[in-house]
């Protein structure tokens, strides 16, 4: 009879593993608990005691009642990062000699300023960060968004920079464009950095994006993807994102009367460099979020005047480099257009007639209005 239920046990192992990866990818159900999905999946009492129990308790240092109470999404990203959704390819575990007392006094060593087993005090968040206080009083700021082991989603892929940047801090990403183009040349940078194997460039429209997320990003798409299509662009951080998560937007704004006038215009703008496209205001935007979109603005920072910056060396390089320009087939026409946008958006940001903000959403938590805070940054990825 037990080599029975052994055996029902292994064959009930892919058809868990295929359970949790459709519920990954399904919008929804993030308050699931892992006890209501085995008990969904009709999974057996000996393949609860026999694989998931112990399976928990590798990853989550709690009891088996307690994980079982937890959400089965965090469990189930946790493991598919970490190849454990699969039969095959799981990686190979090993262990070290002394245990992990042992692996962490070495990386200690190594690394030198390390604080372990220290009690936390409070978080605060700020716009620089996060500060972590420690109960003996020590506070120290870390990233504000991607933290180690974060997986993030990013809606427009650019050039891959930001990607880059987020596997430096630990980021496991999947980033989006609709153009091959960009595409190939994120692929070839994030190889070169030596970030392939933690970044996913995908061809994909941001509309089909599955998966849950710690974190999203996107930066400059909402002015290009058209007033008719800001809730769905809005929703979908919404939806992608795990209990808990934020998201980082940064937007080229305009004054929300000007918005309205020109909305249907057809400009100059249009015409050769975004085709279909059209700046939001503040106002747009956090009434899009607050209505069609189940995020809360926790924060906005305003940096025009440093944008005006940016473009002006933008543009001056540019120039600088035009026989290099040249040489990639743009002719003069080209770049006296390119030229004159520049210098355009410049004198906008400059007179204050656009802006941009940098927003921060959040999956949970009190609604309201959003605390502004002017900040230094300039634009680009």
């Amino acid at each position: 009879m037990t080599r029975g239920r052994y055996l029902r046990m292994l064959a009930e192992v892919p058809a868990f593993h295929r359970a949790a990866r459709r519920l990954q990818a399904e919008s929804g159900d993030d308050a699931l608990t892992l006890d209501e999905f085995l008990i969904r999946g009709r999974f057996s009492a000996y393949f609860v005691a026999h694989f998931v129990t112990p399976l928990v308790a590798a990853v989550w240092s709690c009891d088996a009642a307690t994980a079982r109470r937890a959400p089965a999404r965090y469990l189930f990203r946790f493991l598919a990062h970490r190849g454990l959704l699969s039969v095959t390819g799981s990686p190979v575990w090993r262990t070290v000699t002394g245990g992990s007392r042992s692996y962490v006094d070495r990386v200690v060593k190594q690394l030198g300023a390390v604080h372990t087993a220290t009690p936390v005090r409070s978080v605060r968040r700020h716009a620089d960060g996060v500060e972590l206080t420690t109960e003996d009083g020590l506070t120290t700021a870390y990233d504000s968004v991607v933290n180690s082991g974060t997986s993030l989603l990013e809606i427009g892929t650019g050039w891959g920079e930001l990607a880059i940047r987020a596997v430096r801090r630990g980021a496991r990403v999947t980033t989006l464009t609709l153009s091959a183009e960009q595409r190939d040349l994120a692929r070839e940078r994030t190889r070169t950095a030596g970030a392939a194997d933690r970044v996913s460039v995908e061809l994909c429209d941001y509309r089909e994006a599955r998966g849950t997320y710690d974190a999203v990003v996107s930066v400059e798409m909402v002015e290009a993807v058209g007033v008719e299509f800001w809730p769905v662009y809005f929703r979908t951080p919404d939806e992608r994102l795990a209990p808990g998560g934020r998201a980082a937007l940064q937007a080229i704004t305009m004054p929300h009367d000007r918005m309205l006038a020109s909305r249907g215009t057809f400009t100059w703008i249009h015409k050769y460099i975004f085709p279909g496209g059209q700046l939001p205001s503040v106002e747009a935007i956090e009434e899009t979020v607050r209505d069609r979109a189940g995020l809360c603005t926790a924060r906005r920072d305003g940096f025009g005047a440093h944008y005006a910056e940016t473009l002006r060396l933008w543009r001056e390089r540019f120039t600088e480099r035009a026989d290099e320009v040249e040489g990639l087939g743009f002719d003069d026409t080209f770049r006296r257009m390119w030229t004159f946008y520049l210098a355009y958006s410049e004198a906008g940001f400059r007179a204050g007639y656009l802006d941009v903000q940098q927003y921060l959403f959040t999956k949970d938590g009190p609604r309201g209005g959003s605390a502004t805070v002017p900040r230094p940054g300039g634009g680009g990825r």
